[in-house]
């Protein structure tokens, strides 16, 4: 999401920018200086708009748009929720907890430029996130928008006035001329100076003028700018004037569009608004004119073309929405809409339009979000329910990273849920999500959070007297098979398959199905898990699914391992790393570069240069950990992997020493972005030997370094007036980072970086 790539309830960038070159360069010239500017203002003058305008100037490696107001509209409002959103806008693969340092790790070291639009609508949060990244991250430099200053140590803030009447008359020419009329004209018209200087030179309220030039005069226009608009101050009454000059169809649709969270297409309009009462086939041409005023922006650069309003405008619909006792119905239809939207997803998703069904529900997500916390806040615990659990059905979390942020939705709405259940169905539903839950907390290796729900789930089976549900028992066999590496969890996943019988539960009974052959592929069964795997391998290349094929290679390249076929481990591997590669799979990588490691390590014995491979081996593992710590995967939890990453490790143990091994190691960690080519046969790339970061904070570094010198942990505690426990507590985690078992091993790792 660069700059030209913005996305949300942002108006796109591509109309005329008039009378701001001096205050864009005037911005500019203080973000070479100045790490925190806020542009402050009134609504409707254009701060959004500069701050797109100096994103598409700025240098930088890159340049983001967040707008806050998204996260302001929750509920929940609190931090945790805010570094979720934020997570989620930048990008970050993360299916663990995306907290501040999450976001913080991310940004560190970048040559970023950040613009946070709309803070007024949560100033202490966002004052507390910009306070941090500022200390944090030195490259970063933030672009603010608010009706309010955040209250920062060094920010700088600069007020964004109206346009003078030059301008102004400028701007209007240019939008009136783009719906119709004459440039000329215009020109020659004192009116229009007249017109601008009623609008306050506020560029919306100018742009929304002009865009009724299709029907009216200058001297039309004048005269509908009646004495209640002088009454009505500033640009709620421009929106108010506008609002009235759209047809009686063209007012109800702009109140049923500020529904949407987000961006949002025709279909999803006029699904709402058919619920609502209105003629689907006027859907059209009604939101052809609210384009043509300038009410809705049209991106029609996708496949399908997505439709925003300014904040301002839609806060004035949902107004109308109130006004008119009608909010609760909206919500209600938009909320249904999304509900069939997921389940349809979770029904769907195996097959060639995989990719194309996880990435609609992405572009949604927004407003998939907006769906669960208007049941959970309107008591409708079912609704809640069944859009988080269908949201990780269709597998989208999984391949975008945003599991952490479905699971903070999750354990609100099973927390409510548990305390209502009325009966045994509501249990069993109930319960069911809460094995989902527990899957996810599997998947990402939390062990102590998996168990937990799963014998929630269980406990309300009982306390209702349910019997086993299909759900439940996946969850238990994924944390038997893959979670503790037990073989009990194999019959479970079996009997899910069975279970899984229905048309829409095919995707289902496909990951239970992965799950079963994938466990069998850890068992050390030979025979059972070629069996198993190609049994996985077929159903998913009869799906003609690309996602479900590439994790079915994976799958059979273990089993080939497994069974000391590396030829032939190599040979899917390389097959599922290429669809990963081209899928830009966060998800499917990083297991794919571990697994890679393992191959490696597995073939040392018959190597003609086993150094040169030991090498890869480490050094494709430092590159899997620096994934899997980005993603938030903790593999102590995942007993199976953590088991067979130990034999890689003690494989790699017999051919080099423990310095050259963490040496190897902490380079991929370094440059793990080539960990793919690496992985499929390209040589390592060669870093500076003497830079000594490797995933170690500046601190640790420092201890690092002390501690070959020869230092004891109360010498370093009195040079750093820091405790001496607070040392030990340093050293054990650098040697954890490195993959290291003592302090004279680090102390050879340190001499070895500076040589």
């Amino acid at each position: 999401m660069i700059a030209g790539e913005i996305r949300g309830n942002l108006p796109l960038d591509i109309g005329p920018f008039v009378g701001r070159d001096a205050l864009l360069k005037k911005v500019c010239r203080l973000l070479s200086h100045v790490r925190l500017l806020t542009l402050t203002g009134p609504g409707g003058v254009g701060k959004t708009r500069l701050a797109l305008r100096v994103l598409k100037q700025e240098s930088a490696d890159s340049a983001w748009m967040i707008d806050i107001e998204s996260v302001a509209a929750q509920a929940d409002r609190s931090p945790a929720s805010l570094y979720a959103h934020l997570a989620l806008e930048l990008g970050i693969h993360r299916n663990g907890v995306a907290g501040l340092d999450t976001i913080l790790d991310h940004l560190r070291g970048r040559r970023v430029l950040l613009a946070l639009d709309n803070c007024e609508s949560l100033v202490p949060e966002v004052r507390a996130f910009v306070r941090a990244l500022l200390v944090a991250a030195p490259h970063v430099r933030i672009l603010a928008t608010s009706r309010q200053v955040l209250g920062v140590e060094g920010e700088h803030t600069l007020v964004v006035p109206p346009l003078d009447l030059s301008a102004a008359s400028q701007l209007f020419i240019e939008h009136a001329a783009a719906a119709g009329a004459d440039r000329r004209v215009l020109g020659a018209d004192p009116g229009v100076e007249e017109l601008c200087a009623r609008l306050d030179g506020l560029p919306l309220a100018v742009r929304l003028a002009a865009a009724r030039m299709s029907v009216l005069s200058v001297g039309d226009l004048l005269e509908r700018l009646d004495d209640r608009f002088h009454v009505l101050k500033g640009i709620e009454g421009v929106v108010a004037w506008s609002y009235e000059q759209c047809s009686h169809a063209e007012q109800r649709l702009w109140a049923v569009a500020s529904v949407f969270a987000d961006a949002f297409d025709l279909e999803a309009l006029t699904a709402i608004a058919a619920g609502a009462g209105m003629d689907p086939l006027q859907v059209m041409d009604n939101v052809a004119g609210l384009v043509q005023k300038s009410v809705l922006t049209a991106d029609t650069s996708t496949a399908t073309t997505r439709y925003a309003m300014l904040n301002t405008v839609r806060e004035y619909g949902e107004r109308r929405l109130a006004d008119a006792g009608d909010v609760e119905r909206l919500r209600n239809l938009h909320c249904d809409y999304y509900r069939d939207l997921v389940a349809r997803a979770a029904a769907s998703w195996l097959g060639p339009a995989e990719l194309d069904v996880m990435a609609a529900v992405h572009r949604q997500l927004p407003d998939i979000l907006a769906a669960i916390e208007h049941a959970y806040v309107g008591g409708d615990l079912a609704a809640a329910r069944a859009i988080c659990r269908d949201l990780v059905r269709c597998r989208a979390p999984f391949f975008f990273g945003f599991l952490e942020l479905v699971s903070q939705h999750l354990h609100r709405v099973i927390d409510a849920s548990a305390a209502a259940i009325s009966n045994p169905v509501e249990a069993a539903d109930v319960a069911a999500v809460a094995a989902m839950a527990g899957w996810i907390a599997v998947t990402v290796g939390r062990a102590d959070d998996a168990d937990k729900l799963i014998a929630a789930a269980n406990d309300i089976l009982e306390q209702w007297q349910v019997g086993a549900i299909p759900p439940l028992l996946f969850a238990e066999g994924g944390r038997k098979a893959l979670g503790l590496g037990v073989r009990e969890g194999f019959g479970m996943l079996a009997a899910v398959r069975a279970l899984f019988s229905g048309q829409e539960d095919a995707g289902d009974r496909h990951m239970a199905t992965m799950t079963w052959a994938m466990g069998f592929a850890f068992a050390g069964e030979p025979d059972a898990a070629v069996e198993a795997t190609a049994e996985y391998l077929r159903q998913a290349e009869a799906a003609q699914a690309p996602w479900a094929t590439s994790w079915a290679l994976w799958t059979s390249a273990l089993s080939a391992l497994q069974a000391g076929d590396l030829r032939q481990a190599s040979t899917y591997l390389d097959r599922c790393l290429i669809l990963q590669s081209d899928m830009d799979d966060h998800w499917g990588q990083t297991w794919s570069i571990e697994l890679a490691a393992w191959v490696a390590a597995a073939g040392l014995e018959r190597a003609a240069k086993p150094r040169d491979r030991a090498r890869r081996a480490a050094w494709l593992l430092g590159a899997a950990q620096a994934r899997q710590d980005k993603i938030g995967v903790l593999m102590a939890g995942l007993k199976p992997f953590a088991d067979r990453r130990a034999l890689a490790h003690e494989q790699i143990a017999r051919v080099l020493d423990e310095v050259a091994t963490a040496a190897a190691s902490a380079d991929g960690r370094r440059a793990h972005a080539h960990a793919i080519r690496v992985a499929l046969g390209d040589p390592m790339p060669r870093g500076p030997r003497a830079v000594m970061r490797d995933g170690l904070t500046r601190r640790e570094l420092e201890i690092a370094e002390l501690v070959a010198q020869g230092h004891t942990s109360i010498a370093i505690g009195k040079e750093l007036h820091i405790a001496s426990a607070t040392v030990d507590a340093h050293v054990k985690r650098i040697l954890a980072k490195l993959g290291l078992r003592s302090r004279k091993a680090l102390a050879a790792w340190v001499a070895s970086r500076q040589t």
